[in-house]
């Protein structure tokens, strides 16, 4: 089977404004790819978009605004993408959001906040751009999940709920779409001190009764390789996985923890 997906193929990536989204733009721009860029943040994508132009001169870039939270907004940017961009070999679903707190202490808009960005557009998404991949055998679909996918805390409904579809959904459609040549593949990343994290640190603060600046050191004590998983390392594993070394793996939920989840 011939393989496209760093041979003059698409590559889109949402969430990529920041954090692990432009981590990966980085990271599929050193490999040559034309880039798609999708993200609510116009401005923050501009600037993405302007640093790696002007790192890797020959890459094209493309940018797309669009807020996932909004069903009809997500369904518009799918239709488009999959009708300007029909070179398209990668999509990377990694637009996510976080919201802490337990089940009754989120109201059913909160919780649907976080299903529809984590989720419901990935699911979008894929409905669209799909019968992109599957015209170009070798293409590769990854989804971003986390570690919270594999093993649930307390306080974390709504974000496990949708992070445990993501790979339910990976490893459906890994079986459904293996005879076209489409792989699929999940990412899960452990704790990465993103702005989602910025979020979230004050409150995990709180409720161990740590100050802000001891959460880190008092994270990294618990995993076995010492250290918190980086925006680059979740890039470096996508590029991987849309490699062609990577070629016999699909239907995986690939653990980025450093040994504290193992499955």
């Amino acid at each position: 089977m011939k393989h496209y997906v760093f041979g003059g193929g698409t590559a889109i990536v949402t969430g990529a404004a920041s954090g692990i989204g432009e981590a990966l733009a980085h990271g599929l721009a050193v490999r040559g790819s034309h880039l798609v860029l999708l993200d609510r943040d116009a401005d923050r994508l501009a600037g993405v978009a302007a640093a790696i132009r002007a790192r890797y001169p020959p890459v094209e870039i493309d940018t797309v605004v669009a807020d996932l939270a909004d069903q009809h907004a997500t369904a518009r940017a799918g239709r488009q993408l999959a009708g300007t961009h029909p070179q398209t070999t990668l999509l990377i679903n990694n637009a996510g959001v976080v919201m802490g707190g337990r089940f009754d202490q989120l109201t059913l808009e909160e919780f649907g906040w976080v299903v529809d960005i984590n989720f419901r557009a990935v699911v979008t998404l894929t409905h669209y751009l799909l019968p992109v991949l599957r015209s170009h055998p070798g293409s590769h679909l990854t989804n971003l999940s986390s570690i919270f996918g594999i093993v649930a805390p307390p306080g974390q409904t709504a974000y496990c709920a949708s992070k445990f579809g993501v790979i339910g959904l990976t490893q459906s459609l890994a079986l459904e779409y293996a005879p076209d040549g489409v792989r699929v593949n999940a990412i899960c990343p452990g704790v990465v001190f993103t702005q989602l994290w910025d979020d979230q640190i004050k409150d995990y603060a709180r409720k161990r009764k740590l100050q802000v600046g001891e959460v880190r050191p008092y994270l990294e004590h618990r995993i076995p390789l010492g250290r918190l998983c980086t925006p680059e390392d979740v890039g470096r594993t996508a590029v991987f996985l849309a490699s062609d070394d990577a070629a016999y793996i699909t239907g995986e939920a690939v653990n980025l923890s450093g040994g504290s989840v193992m499955h």
